[in-house]
């Protein structure tokens, strides 16, 4: 059986776009301001989105932590497919080669 994967494009209801726009507003100040979204992952997810389109839009780049490895290419994938951009991965099961090439495409910006 074949398994086909779809992409849903969860677009921001009103309470989100004024949730981002608040990080938004804070990340501009490029003071340190904590936030904890909670929420459907889903939800959460667009504004992560959004805000990392932002984010690179301006020039500048990001570090996307995850919680968990076992979600990190799902994520990865996601990620490329939806900002158009390649991402790195670093996580501990990674060989010391992978970990060094990785490294080496963050540190040339080719990432």
């Amino acid at each position: 059986m074949s398994q086909t994967q779809l992409e849903i494009d969860f677009s921001l209801n009103a309470k989100s776009q004024e949730i981002a726009g608040q990080i938004a507003r804070k990340m501009e100040k490029k003071v340190f301001s904590p936030f904890f979204l909670y929420g459907p992952p889903e939800k959460r997810e667009a504004v992560y989105f959004r805000l990392i389109k932002e984010i690179l839009a301006s020039g500048s780049r990001v570090l996307f932590l995850v919680p968990e490895i076992a979600l990190t290419q799902t994520l990865m994938e996601r990620f490329e497919k939806r900002l158009g951009e390649k991402v790195a991965l670093l996580h501990s099961q990674l060989s010391d080669r992978k970990r060094e090439l990785e490294w080496r495409k963050i540190k040339e910006g080719e990432v």
